[in-house]
């Protein structure tokens, strides 16, 4: 699937939600841009280019929606994603919406409930 069909699938699930964007390697560490493999890079390119509106700061609130990058990358940091992620609240369930595969790089659609 190419970045374009990611993005119209993307498209359709987030409209008029709040939507927030976390980039994460395969072992669940955060990872920054700057360290993405190219496909990767350029589909963040592309997604900040897109009609989804992204929160950049702040918490994760309930129905929120979720967009997890994962890169085939093995890496290492202090906390795991979710660790440094802000949750509102201290139960949470993630309801998958939908699994997208972009060249190596799994792409998670997922609320918060």
């Amino acid at each position: 699937m190419g970045t374009t069909e990611v993005l119209k699938k993307l498209e359709k699930w987030t409209l008029d939600e709040r939507v927030h964007f976390i980039i994460q390697s395969l072992n669940g560490y955060s990872i920054e841009r700057y360290k993405l493999n190219e496909e990767a890079s350029n589909f963040c390119h592309e997604l900040e280019e897109s009609n989804i509106s992204i929160i950049d700061e702040g918490p994760i609130l309930k129905n929120d929606i979720v967009i997890l990058l994962t890169v085939p990358e093995i890496t290492y940091a202090d906390q795991k994603t979710f660790e440094e992620v802000p949750l509102s609240g201290l139960e949470h369930q993630f309801n998958l919406i939908d699994d997208l595969e972009l060249s190596k790089n799994i792409i998670s659609l997922f609320r918060i409930e």
